[in-house]
């Protein structure tokens, strides 16, 4: 019976075919190109968080298929099969991390105008973080200048 690869075992061993692979193209080739392993999700809800980003815990409703999202005392809910909750609802099925960064150059859906009515405020981007819990980050456009590194690093 096979184990499964731990995330620091996965690590070195993405970390060893890099370096063997690099190894046969040559240092120019290693040097021209950033090959990263990319940035966990826990890494990026830590740094929304440290941040002070709010950060709403999503529900998967199976009698409605939708996600529901609260605050204060109004609810938001999104059919599974929509826009980017779509492509959350298949990472969740088949057990794999999702990340999505919606900001107004690709929010063909208006996500953040739907976001941002609800909200109450114009929104720069918003964050949709799968996992164990589902979480949506919603940044405010006031703070915009605050998430281009961010973005930058992360997405």
């Amino acid at each position: 019976m096979d184990m499964p690869i731990q995330p620091k075992s996965e690590e070195k061993f993405f970390n060893k075919l890099m370096d063997e692979t690099f190894k046969s193209l040559g240092e120019d080739f290693k040097d021209g190109h950033d090959l990263t392993l990319k940035t966990s999700i826990e890494e990026v809800h830590h740094k929304l968080e440290g941040e002070g980003v709010p950060c709403f815990p999503l529900a998967f409703l199976k009698e409605t298929l939708c996600f529901r999202v609260a605050m204060d005392e109004k609810i938001l809910d999104f059919p599974h099969n929509w826009s980017i909750f779509q492509n959350l609802f298949e990472s969740m099925s088949s057990n794999q991390d999702y990340m999505c960064w919606i900001d107004r150059e690709d929010d063909n859906d208006f996500i953040l105008k739907v976001l941002g009515e609800w909200v109450g405020e114009n929104l720069e981007a918003v964050i949709l973080l799968s996992g164990p819990s589902p979480l949506l980050a919603i940044i405010p456009k006031s703070r915009r200048s605050d998430f281009s590194m961010l973005k930058k690093n992360f997405f």
